[in-house]
C-alpha cells in the first residue's frame, strides 16, 4: 500500500483514508443516505472519447470521497472530527479553484466498466491533491469584526430606546415589565411572581398610566407598535428583546424562565391543551368581556344592543369554561383548564383568571354566576395562591395617583 499524502492528521485517520482507497470500486452501500440525492445527480459516469468514464463535476469527487470516509468512520467506530474537518476544508478549497479544463481531462478509469471514481483516483487529480499546509488547522476568523457586531447591537438598542424613553426602562439590565394593573397587566404580573417563588426570578417594573395615553407615546410604540400594556423587555440578550401581547409574554416566560415546566407541560398533548385554552380566552373571552366593560361603563353613548350583545357573549364564554371544569362530557370534574386528570395550574389559567375573577366589575351579579359553580370554585382556588395575591396587589398600584388605575382593580 502506497504512502498517502495526508500528513498532519495522525496515523489512525490516515489508515481510514487508505482503507477508503482500497475500495475499488466502492459498493453503493458505502455512500451515506444523506448524500444519495447529490451522488445520484453528480456521479453518473459520462463517456468521453478516448477518456473512458469520468466524473461530471469536481463536487461529485469531493462528496464521493467524503461519503466513503464517513462510512468508514461509522464502521470503525472512530470520530469524524479527528480529521474530517481539515480534509473537507482542504478539498473544498481545491474544488473552488478547480479549472474548467479538468472537467474534460478528469481522472480516467477503465473504459471496460462503469466504476464510481474512488478516493485513490481523486488523489491523482492535481487540483485535489492534499498538501501538508492545506491540512493544518487554521484559526477561525469572523466575516465581520466583533466591533462591527457590537456596533450593530448598539444601533438596534438605540432604535429600541429613544431620548424620551424613561430612565427606568433604558437602564434596566434584566427582565423589565412595563404595566398597569389591569386584567391584562395582571396576567404577566402574576406569572413573574409565580416564577419568583419557584426560581427566584428577578425583574424591574415600570408602572405607567394608560388613562393619560402613556402607552401611545413614541417611546412605548418603539417597544409595542400596538400601544397596549403590558410589554415585556428582556435585556439579558443583546440587543434587548421586546415581547408584546400577553399570551406571547406568558409563553416567552414559560419557555425561557421555567425550565422545569412548573407552569407548562413537557408532554406535547398536554401542552397543546394549555395553548388551546390560553388562545381561547385571548381570542374569545377577553375581547367580549372587554367590550362589555367598554359599552356598559366607559362609552359616552349607551347602546343597548352592544351592551346586550357583548354581555351575552361573555356569559356564553363563561359557559364554555364551566363545561371544561365541570367535566360535563368526560365525567371527571377538573381543578384547572389543562393537563391530565384534574389538570395542573398553568399559563392557561394565568392567562384567563384575571379577567374572569372581575365578573362583578363587568356587571354580572351573583345570581348570574350561579350557572357556573365550577368556574366560581376555580376562581377561588387560584385567588388563594400567594403569588397571585402579590401579582394583583398594591405592589403594582402604589405608585399611581390617577383614578384610572383604581377603576381596574377588579
Amino acid at each position: 500500500m502506497t504512502n498517502h499524502p495526508l500528513p498532519g492528521i495522525g496515523p489512525f485517520p490516515a489508515r481510514i483514508i487508505m482503507l477508503v482507497d482500497s475500495l475499488t470500486p466502492p459498493p453503493s452501500s458505502f455512500i451515506p443516505s444523506s448524500l444519495s440525492p447529490l451522488l445520484a445527480r453528480e456521479t453518473l459516469p459520462m463517456r468521453k472519447p478516448g477518456r473512458g468514464f469520468v466524473m461530471t463535476s469536481p463536487m461529485a469527487m469531493l462528496t464521493t470521497r467524503l461519503g466513503l470516509v464517513l462510512r468508514c468512520c461509522d464502521l470503525c467506530g472512530t470520530s469524524y472530527n479527528r480529521f474530517l474537518l481539515p480534509l473537507f476544508c482542504a478539498s473544498a478549497s481545491s474544488v473552488s479553484s478547480f479549472p474548467n479544463s479538468n472537467y474534460s481531462a478528469g481522472p480516467s478509469l477503465s473504459s471496460s466498466r462503469t466504476d464510481y471514481v474512488t478516493a485513490s483516483s481523486l488523489l491523482n487529480v492535481p487540483a485535489l491533491r492534499c498538501s501538508p499546509s492545506s491540512l493544518q488547522p487554521k484559526h477561525w476568523k469572523p466575516s465581520r469584526s466583533l466591533s462591527t457586531l457590537s456596533s450593530n447591537s448598539q444601533a438596534k438598542m438605540a432604535s429600541l430606546y429613544g431620548d424620551d424613553t424613561p430612565e427606568s426602562v433604558k437602564n434596566s439590565k434584566g427582565l423589565h415589565l412595563i404595566t398597569q394593573s389591569t386584567p391584562n397587566g395582571q396576567k404577566v404580573q402574576i406569572m413573574l411572581e409565580e416564577l419568583k417563588q419557584v426560581y427566584g426570578t428577578e425583574w424591574d417594573t415600570t408602572l405607567i398610566n394608560i388613562g393619560t395615553n402613556e402607552q401611545k407615546k413614541d417611546w412605548f410604540l418603539r417597544l409595542d407598535p400596538n400601544g397596549r400594556i403590558p410589554v415585556l423587555v428582556d435585556n439579558s440578550v443583546s440587543p434587548p428583546f421586546p415581547v408584546m401581547e400577553t399570551s406571547a409574554e406568558l409563553l416567552y416566560l414559560e419557555k425561557k424562565y421555567d425550565p422545569d415546566n412548573v407552569f407548562g407541560f413537557r408532554d406535547e398533548l398536554e401542552r397543546s391543551e394549555a395553548l388551546q385554552w390560553l388562545f381561547f380566552w385571548h381570542g374569545s373571552g377577553a375581547p367580549y368581556q372587554g367590550q362589555t366593560n367598554h359599552f356598559a361603563k366607559f362609552a359616552k353613548e349607551k347602546i343597548p344592543y352592544a351592551i346586550e350583545r357583548f354581555r351575552n357573549e361573555t356569559l356564553r364564554v363563561y359557559g364554555v369554561l364551566e363545561i371544561r371544569l365541570s367535566g360535563k362530557y368526560t365525567g371527571e370534574p377538573r381543578e384547572y383548564l389543562a393537563g391530565k386528570g384534574k389538570g395542573k395550574y398553568s399559563v392557561a389559567d394565568i392567562g384567563t383568571w384575571p379577567w374572569v375573577k372581575g365578573y362583578a366589575f363587568s356587571g354580572f351579579s351573583d345570581e348570574d354566576m350561579k350557572a357556573f359553580p365550577h368556574l366560581l370554585k376555580w376562581i377561588d382556588r387560584i385567588a388563594a395562591r400567594p403569588a397571585v395575591q402579590v401579582g394583583i396587589g398594591e405592589k403594582y398600584t402604589k405608585d399611581s395617583t390617577d383614578a384610572s388605575v383604581s377603576k381596574w382593580k377588579l
